[in-house]
């Protein structure tokens, strides 16, 4: 039986992200089950690259311009078109809810097998114009996207039950996960007041001047932030740039806390939560989005309301100053992560669902 998977993504491995791992996570076991998998994404270059990649088949599409972080080319369309006539995917597999490229391979397979991995919570940036876009978006052509499809992945039971209600019978949750081989449980918890914030803190909504105004009510602290960004001034930070495998892993197992102090409903999951719990350090949210799915208050972390910074302050310092109840959280939370969010348990129920429909 021909098993082809085309996913598609706005953007893709060696690109680094939420989105962009769970897709690459996702081929690299269909692949291993023995499906031929080819992804379609997007690049900064003037012409279609095509690229083999660990088994992978990789069209990479030039991008005109961005919106926001959208990548578009109005000229899509017809090369989709002839990738689709090319490949004969049985099922595609197209990650949602960045706008362009996934709307037009929707249109463009017409009578393919379609699955929706929907990541997003809410889409807002609070930019007026862009808001707007993206309400007229959500408004008119994603419900089109979303009623075609076959079937629905989202991140979290947060995003299913707020976002994606009407579409309830043919939703499924598939979260994210975390390699527990790469993420590894350190043998020591350190005593250095060392805070750790990952994230691309040029979004508002990640909330880092929240944390940065926090702070300055932690005595003797220093906080460590990875991720893209323009700087922000602030005494007792240190900014180390985008960072990955070894040198990552590092500023997870030197944290004394990590933070994620988002503020709004686009953090559907929060993935650096998890990547921090499979490694025992432990950890503080805040209550929206998806991050209660991950995080039980007081029992593997602490959440505190978006945007109190004497909250985050309080909670931050709690576990700084109380390494016994530290401990307790952070053994709590890798058990949980463990047991519920490592990418092979995610990828059983992805395969399962892929093969159902496949021999439906």
């Amino acid at each position: 039986m021909s098993k082809k998977l085309l996913i598609v993504a706005p953007y893709f491995y060696p690109q680094s992200g939420g989105l962009e791992n769970y897709a690459y996570q996702m081929a690299k076991r269909a692949l291993e089950q023995g499906y031929q998998v080819t992804v379609l994404t997007s690049t900064d270059t003037h012409k279609i690259e095509i690229e083999h990649l660990y088994g992978l088949d990789i069209y990479r599409l030039p991008i005109q311009f961005r919106l926001s972080n959208t990548p578009i080319n109005l000229k899509w369309y017809w090369t989709i078109k002839e990738v689709l006539k090319k490949e004969k995917p049985d099922i595609i597999n197209v990650h949602m809810p960045v706008p362009g490229l996934p709307d037009m391979v929707c249109m463009a397979a017409k009578n393919t097998k379609t699955i929706i991995t929907y990541h997003a919570g809410s889409m807002k940036k609070g930019r007026l114009f862009i808001d707007g876009f993206l309400r007229a978006y959500e408004r008119f052509f994603l419900p089109m996207a979303l009623i075609k499809a076959d079937k629905i992945i989202c991140s979290s039971d947060f995003v299913k039950d707020n976002f994606l209600a009407k579409y309830q019978k043919k939703t499924q949750t598939i979260t994210p996960g975390v390699d527990t081989s790469v993420f590894t449980k350190r043998t020591e918890a350190p005593n250095n007041r060392n805070i750790l914030f990952i994230g691309n803190f040029n979004y508002e909504w990640k909330g880092i001047r929240h944390l940065l105004e926090a702070l300055k009510q932690i005595p003797q602290a220093t906080l460590h932030v990875v991720g893209a960004g323009r700087k922000i001034d602030s005494a007792n930070t240190v900014y180390h740039g985008e960072l990955s495998g070894q040198e990552l892993l590092n500023q997870i197992h030197q944290a004394q806390v990590l933070v994620l102090p988002s503020t709004s409903e686009a953090e559907s999951f929060g993935m650096v939560l998890i990547e921090a719990m499979a490694c025992g350090t432990p950890v503080v949210g805040t209550d929206i989005g998806g991050i209660p799915t991950v995080v039980k208050d007081k029992v593997d972390g602490l959440l505190v309301k978006p945007k109190d910074t004497k909250a985050l302050a309080y909670s931050i310092s709690f576990i700084l100053d109380n390494p016994h109840e530290a401990a307790r959280l952070a053994n709590n939370a890798y058990r949980k992560v463990v047991n519920n969010f490592t990418w092979d348990k995610s990828a059983n129920k992805y395969l399962k669902l892929l093969n159902d429909l496949l021999n439906n």
